[in-house]
């Protein structure tokens, strides 16, 4: 198929603008003449790639081009033997006879046919060797290749059923030969290493299968026109093909949703499926505002399970506010609530409330007390409550699970103190002055070993199932390194480095010394950056 000056003129600014540009080693259309007195073996010409049904490509311009324009067939020359062209044609699944002129195929050298030199140009940067008439049949067929009698050179099947390789009908992948020899036979393809597959280059070797894909970022509460999204993250360098993949909301069924046909992850790179793809159809689904687990399990293009799942909890999450995959200074791996929705790009920072942990004293010296302190790190006053409902209030996860009083507000700047004691005997034994505010007894006690405590929010209540609580400052502390030794029974509380950092990162964290432990410190602001430091010692990190 020819190209009009039109689509010429529309993608003449693409010639290098694809992200797979390459250098590829092409047969030109004429070349040296074969050395003298050496015959051009014709058989040991091969097809060792075929892109056949791939999809529509949108060009950065914003036009498109049709998947029908994106055909190609590749020919190498795997002999030691130059073969000669002229007057060699396909004379079944396409049309092309190779011209009188034509000069041979030198050893190892590649040549590609495409449907249309101005489609594969806007995806690939160069030039094929030539177009040929007809188009690839998406439902499969044999390419016969003849010499000027009409004898056969080569005789290639390629078909679309489950024997074939899923991927290249309607994925971007293309037919490649998975053995040397390239027989006819199904098992003897693979998919291509790479969307786009490699025109005109030996393809890469097969990647591993399957690839590790990461749930990556979740946003579960929506309202329309928004939906439910999963996004997945292939930190592979090669693509990730997941045609065929189950993805659920449950472990006790994890065959709820197939990925279509076609569906991959670029290497290093984002793909985002919707609601209006997992929630159609009577076995449909939408994930819980509530917090669930996002289920992914690879499979063959039939789905069948290969062994390969990944399943990732979450917690409740506002309306519109997503959670993602995070990684703490320790190689930790946690899913909070992000800052902002990145669906389809590097994820946002975790989002940091403005009340926070700000000092725990978990272990103290005998006789002494443990505690937490809380505080609003902002400029402006932090309600411990639902707004408009007083009665649902914060709640501490990790000491019994304490639910803090009705309309309590910590006011800017403010923080105060979660015991184990009656208030007024704590106030008392440490010197607390009467305007911090001093809540308790919590029923539980902080682990000496380490553990997780969270404050939670409430959520506005669903009209069905139970209350929304939002973890929004989390910490996981713990007796053994990196986390400070000082404070696991020595004195010291462990007191948090920057209030605009996220909690859950031991190197946000330091041991505030016997002498600071009980004193309230004010908070100090530079920039965006707020910390709590002793007054005597303002320059100490």
């Amino acid at each position: 198929m020819y190209a009009t000056i039109a689509a010429w003129l529309l993608l003449i600014g693409l010639l290098f603008s694809c992200p797979r540009l390459h250098a590829a080693k092409i047969y030109p259309r004429q070349s040296p003449p074969v050395v003298q007195g050496e015959e051009p073996e014709n058989a040991d010409i091969l097809i060792t790639e075929i892109m056949y049904n791939p999809p529509d490509l949108s060009t950065p311009s914003g036009a498109t081009v049709e998947g029908g324009d994106l055909e190609f067939i590749e020919l190498h020359n795997r002999g030691t033997h130059a073969v000669n062209l002229a007057g060699i044609s396909f004379s079944q699944g396409i049309e092309y006879a190779f011209p009188a002129t034509a000069s041979p195929l030198e050893p190892d050298a590649r040549l590609v046919l495409a449907s249309s030199e101005a489609g594969f140009v806007a995806k690939y940067g160069f030039a094929p060797y030539a177009e040929y008439s007809g188009q690839l049949d998406n439902g499969g067929e044999t390419l016969r290749l003849t010499d000027e009698t009409g004898a056969d050179l080569l005789v290639q099947p390629y078909g679309d059923d489950s024997s074939w390789p899923c991927g290249p009908d309607g994925g971007d992948f293309s037919l490649v030969p998975a053995m040397a020899d390239a027989p006819g036979s199904a098992a003897s393809w693979r998919r291509s290493a790479q969307a786009g597959g490699s025109p005109g280059l030996p393809d890469p070797p097969a990647p591993p299968d399957p690839l590790p894909v990461i749930i990556n970022e979740v946003l579960a509460h929506t309202d329309l026109p928004a939906e439910d999204s999963v996004e997945f993250y292939n930190p592979t360098e090669y693509d990730a093909y997941m045609g065929g993949w189950w993805l659920s909301d449950t472990t006790d069924n994890t065959q709820r949703y197939q990925l279509p046909e076609g569906f991959y992850v670029p290497a290093g790179g984002y793909a985002v499926i919707t609601e209006s793809h997992f929630g159609a159809g009577a076995a449909g689904f939408g994930f819980s505002e509530n917090g669930e687990e996002v289920v992914l399990t690879a499979a063959t293009c039939a789905g069948a399970p290969t062994g390969y799942r990944q399943v990732q909890p979450f917690g409740a999450s506002p309306n519109g506010v997503s959670l993602g995959r995070y990684v703490n200074n320790v190689g930790a791996i946690h899913f909070p609530l992000l800052e902002s929705v990145t669906l389809g790009g590097e994820n946002a920072p975790p989002l940091i409330s403005d009340v926070i942990i700000s000092r725990i004293m978990y272990h103290p010296p005998d006789g002494a007390h443990e505690f937490i302190q809380v505080t609003n790190r902002s400029a402006q006053p932090a309600p411990l409550f639902l707004e408009g409902s007083p009665w649902l209030v914060w709640q501490i996860a990790g000491v019994g699970d304490f639910t803090l009083p009705p309309n309590l507000t910590l006011g800017p700047d403010e923080s105060m103190l979660l015991v184990p004691i009656a208030p007024d005997q704590f106030r008392e034994r440490y010197a607390i002055p009467p305007e911090v505010p001093i809540i308790g007894p919590y029923p539980g006690n902080l682990n000496n070993d380490g553990e997780t405590i969270a404050l939670l929010a409430p959520g506005p209540p669903n009209a069905v199932g139970p209350q929304p609580y939002f973890e929004m400052d989390v910490v996981t502390y713990s007796d053994t390194a990196p986390w400070p030794s000082e404070a696991d029974g020595e004195g010291a509380a462990l007191a948090r480095i920057a209030l605009d950092q996220y909690g859950n990162d031991p190197d946000n964290w330091r041991a505030l010394g016997k002498a600071d432990a009980f004193i309230l410190l004010p908070i100090v602001r530079q920039g965006e950056r707020t910390s709590l430091r002793p007054a005597r010692k303002p320059h100490t990190p």
